[in-house]
């Protein structure tokens, strides 16, 4: 929402400078995200000033030239040679001294500096209304009112098309703040309260438009009214359509709106002021003179402004005329049949309120996205609608000649009534964090136009304003009266409570402590959309079509499927860095998965997903020895997040099957599957324009937090007796796992047992033959009530050698 600084300041009587203005409006919640300076002129205006003419005489050596004094209000008075023929003295005029800058007849702008112009000294310049940016008269220079005070400033008595805009971030309930009304009763109330100013917001005063003498008829029928619940209109003939004034113009500029002409110009200017979209269609080619209010057939055509043909839906509100042709889809776009243009001398100006769902859902329907429909499907106040169409009348009267032509017609079949709500005072105690006094309260009230019905030491009966759509409850309330009184001036609690939750699992709680450990890492969280291509989603093997959950995208139609795995986007995301030089990148996500059953039923199912592609670690001098990634550097940070749940290690199972992934293995926890892992395969990871190797993993993130959440911590003491290392060599079978032999050894080494770690793998049919590797395991032992003595080692060895034979084949590679 941009909002014209000189706009408001129409409105409201603001002190302060504009970043003052900012941090108030980021205080009440209307966050300012970024303030520009604005105007029609390319000059600053710095050092142009009022001067009178005191004395002018004829140049001695140029017939046109006159050398003038002109007093700016300096000590003495400046010697300027002028080239214009209206100079005379005693004229009050616009004066560029030393060091300003002013604007040739090209446009450019050149430095005003003390010089001769044929032998006489020229301190200034004399300026035309073209040389200051401020339209193209270029005729003579431009003479001021006689009332002006010599020495002024040129800003501060001429508009110069100087403004500010400042962009707000506005949240999707403050539809009371989608104007320039809306925002000076923010500014009004925050001030009045805070700093115990009486400020007013007092737009301007327009006179109604003349009556014309011929009325013309014009009648409105409303066929759905849950639709459509104020409607209002009247008729204004003797129009000139032209363009806008300059003022208009500027200021509509400035919220980044393009002026059109005068009509279409008056409403946009009325929409930004109130806050209430109004519509003028040409009423000389309304059938009948008539109005009607309805929804039409399915797949009716209609014609947009911007000559779009579009087919209707049968639920689309259309304002039609009484040969039922559709003039324009209600609150949302007007059609080409009945656009004012330059022939148009009289208007139907419509003033109403729109159901938000039906506005919401058309727009979206068609594509049609305009500052009408955004302030509709937020929900417009329907008290406003006659005020909005006064306002726009009077100021087409001043703009364009418009006359009234009709009575204004107002259908409101059921007044929309001012929400009641009982706030009690304890409660609001509560919410705020300390007490406050009564009349703190009332006085917020009156800031904020709540009306107090009934009122106890305890409670308040409050009318809420009906621009206020969003404030249904007493937290509503509270939360309307702290924007105003500010957060700033709660003081801080003494204090902090808490309650610690019922259950032991906590989602959130583990999702942070794996953001951590990953960020600790090197891994950056990604965050992908939810949506997808099916036509890519084909590629990957395991996702069958009937499985996949389609939507219907409008905005999109290439994005029809909710995702079935997060892969798809963090391959798009890795595409996105490697195009960008970053060639060794590691991503992770949290995010959801669907699916579509047989039975027509819809699942989701919270997931963590990884990718991992490049170097495995940053090229250094420490190491000058460079290697690609692999499975094993994804399956050690998958164990580091087991750890980090204080879950046991994750129990690792080859996989033909795996979302796309060759060299897939399975992640097992306590003899469940909680996801996979593996390598993209190349063909499906060049669909996403990514040709390095990727390894990536799933996990079903909510089974692991079923899992994690009953374990609890465990402490043990730091052992205080030596810890005793022995190697051990082992030649086994090629297809045997390093898993089954770590298994086996941490059963067979208990309770001194401590680590057993894999350091080599040796393979070599001469020495070992034919079938066979070697192992080369690193085992630690401590005991935590004596030092381990020489016996107690050959006994422990002695076991695990015998366990390993007997369960895996293993013999004990000596010498």
């Amino acid at each position: 929402m941009k909002i014209s600084l000189n706009w408001l300041k129409s409105l409201i009587a603001l002190p302060g400078s504009t970043n003052d203005i900012a941090d108030i409006l980021t205080s009440l919640g209307l966050e300012v995200e970024g303030i520009e300076e604005t105007g029609a002129s390319a000059i600053d205006f710095k050092g142009i000033v009022v001067g009178q003419v005191l004395t002018c005489a004829p140049h001695p050596d140029a017939d046109r030239l006159r050398i003038t004094t002109v007093d700016v209000g300096a000590v003495h008075p400046l010697h300027i040679v002028c080239g214009a023929p209206n100079v005379a003295a005693g004229q009050k005029v616009v004066v560029a001294t030393q060091g300003a800058r002013v604007l040739d007849r090209e446009g450019q702008t050149f430095t005003i500096k003390k010089g001769k112009i044929r032998g006489a000294v020229s301190e200034g310049m004399l300026c035309a209304v073209d040389e200051l940016g401020l339209g193209s008269d270029h005729s003579g220079i431009w003479v001021l009112p006689e009332t002006l005070h010599v020495g002024q400033a040129i800003t501060d008595v001429v508009d110069t098309g100087k403004d500010t805009c400042i962009d707000i971030g506005l949240t999707p309930n403050r539809s009371d703040a989608m104007c320039h009304v809306g925002v000076a009763r923010d500014l009004a109330a925050a001030l009045s309260v805070r700093h115990n100013l009486d400020i007013q917001v007092t737009p301007p005063q327009r006179l109604a438009p003349a009556r014309a003498n011929s009325p013309l008829p014009m009648t409105v029928e409303v066929a759905n009214y849950n639709l459509c619940t104020r409607y209002a209109g009247v008729v204004l003939t003797n129009i000139r359509v032209e363009p806008s004034p300059e003022w208009l113009q500027q200021r509509l500029l400035t919220v980044g709106i393009r002026p059109i002409n005068n009509v279409v110009d008056a409403t946009n200017y009325t929409m930004l002021e109130w806050g209430q979209p109004l519509h003028a269609f040409d009423y000389d080619r309304i059938a009948q003179a008539h109005i009607k209010v309805q929804c039409l057939p399915e797949k009716t055509p209609f014609t947009t402004l911007d000559n779009q043909l579009i087919d209707l839906r049968h639920s689309d509100l259309l304002i039609c005329d009484g040969a039922d042709t559709p003039l324009c889809l209600a609150g949302v776009y007007g059609g080409a049949s009945s656009g004012v243009t330059d022939a148009t001398t009289t208007i139907f100006l419509e003033s109403a309120t729109f159901d938000p769902k039906s506005v919401r859902l058309t727009s979206q329907a068609h594509q049609l996205r305009t500052e009408s429909a955004t302030r509709f499907e937020k929900g417009a106040d329907a008290r406003i609608v006659l005020t909005a169409l006064d306002y726009c009348a009077a100021l087409l009267a001043d703009i364009a000649g418009a006359q009234q032509a009709s009575d204004v017609i107002d259908h409101y079949p059921v007044e929309r009534k001012r929400a009641e709500i009982v706030y009690h005072r304890h409660m609001a105690d509560k919410l705020i964090g300390q007490s406050l006094p009564a009349t703190t309260y009332e006085k917020i009230f009156v800031a904020l136009d709540f009306t107090v019905l009934h009122a106890t030491p305890d409670q308040w009966t409050l009318a809420i304003p009906t621009n206020k759509a969003d404030v249904l409850r007493e937290a509503d309330v509270t939360e309307e009266m702290m924007r105003v009184y500010g957060y700033d001036n709660i003081a801080p609690a003494q204090e902090v409570r808490f309650s610690l939750p019922a259950k032991k699992e906590n989602t959130d709680l583990f999702r942070t402590q794996t953001t951590r450990l990953l960020n600790s890492l090197g891994w950056h969280e990604a965050m992908c959309m939810s949506l997808t291509d099916s036509r890519l989603m084909a590629e990957w093997p395991g996702f069958e079509s009937e499985n996949l959950v389609f939507i219907h995208n409008t905005t999109n139609q290439n994005l029809d499927v909710m995702r079935p795995t997060l892969l798809p986007g963090l391959l798009e995301s890795l595409a996105h860095n490697i195009n960008r030089q970053q060639s060794q990148v590691r991503l992770f996500e949290f995010g959801a998965r669907y699916r579509r059953h047989e039975a027509g039923s819809y699942s989701e199912q919270p997931t963590l997903a990884l990718v991992m592609t490049g170097q495995a670690y940053e090229q250094s001098w420490l190491q000058p020895a460079q290697r690609l990634v692999s499975v094993y550097d994804l399956l050690s940070v998958l164990q580091a997040l087991a750890q980090q749940l204080s879950l046991p290690p994750f129990d690792i199972t080859e996989a033909t099957d795996g979302l796309g992934l060759v060299s897939a293995v399975h992640i097992n926890l306590r003899g469940k599957q909680v996801g996979c892992a593996g390598r993209v395969a190349q063909k499906l990871a060049r669909k996403y324009e990514v040709r390095q190797i990727v390894w990536a993993a799933e996990l079903n993130w909510a089974q692991l937090v079923k899992m994690a959440a009953p374990t609890q911590v465990k402490f043990q003491e730091i052992g205080k007796f030596p810890t005793v290392y022995r190697d051990l060599a082992l030649i086994l079978e090629k297809n045997t796992k390093f898993a089954d032999v770590h298994k086996v050894v941490r059963k067979a080494g208990k309770p001194f047992i401590r680590d057993a770690r894999l350091f080599d793998v040796f393979t070599d049919n001469e020495k070992l033959g034919e079938g066979f590797k070697s192992y080369a395991l690193s085992l630690s032992f401590e005991s935590t009530e004596r030092t381990l003595q020489d016996t107690d080692m050959e006994q422990l060895m002695s076991r695990i050698e015998k366990a390993l034979s007997d369960q895996c084949g293993a013999t004990v590679r000596r010498g």
